[in-house]
């Protein structure tokens, strides 16, 4: 047992912190420190008040994904894998601009703030704006983790990453005119 950061004392068990959550008779109940950041709710409950006088009476884990998940050889919780950020690498703006050659940015309409970018048959949303200039992201951004970006400056869009990772296009349906449906917002 050891004090935490603001005092209290800490259970270490199996490579894992545990604070005191609540005692009750000869009972203490000891929560996983990262019950709040990744909702483990990993417990350990202690005989006798204390970690060093009582012995652990049970050691329960239950993660929002599998239920009852221990390591096998010393029976302690194991957190959910928890994915580190992607963080990608995309080339400045300045460079985007002095060596890349630009489209005319076409816009669709939309109820629901910016409006979309179309290009080479897919929609890119509004991500942010950086030194007047808007960048937006793949409208596929959040179901396939894609990649794809452009940015848009005085009118002109530019691809700051051109690959996608999804086969589908996102380009809302067009008729026989050429005209976008009303679903896509051109009309």
């Amino acid at each position: 047992m050891v004090l935490g950061r603001k005092g209290r004392p800490m259970l270490l068990m199996g490579g894992y912190a545990f604070f005191r959550n609540n005692s009750n008779k000869n009972k203490t109940y000891w929560l996983c420190s990262k019950s709040r950041s990744l909702k483990c709710r990993a417990r350990i409950i202690t005989l006798d008040g204390s970690a060093d006088s009582g012995p652990v009476t049970s050691v329960q884990s239950q993660t929002n994904a599998t239920k009852n998940q221990t390591n096998p050889v010393d029976k302690t919780p194991r957190h959910p894998a928890r994915r580190p950020p992607k963080r990608r690498k995309y080339p400045k703006a300045e460079e985007i601009l002095a060596t890349r050659t630009g489209t005319p940015v076409v816009f669709l309409n939309s109820r629901f703030g910016a409006a979309p970018v179309l290009l080479d048959d897919q929609t890119y949303q509004f991500c942010f704006t950086q030194k007047q200039i808007s960048f937006y992201r793949c409208a596929q951004f959040r179901k396939s983790d894609c990649p794809s970006r452009v940015m848009v400056k005085d009118g002109v869009v530019y691809y700051v990453c051109s690959e996608h990772s999804h086969l589908e296009s996102t380009a809302p349906p067009v008729d026989s005119g050429g005209i976008y449906s009303r679903s896509g917002g051109k009309k």
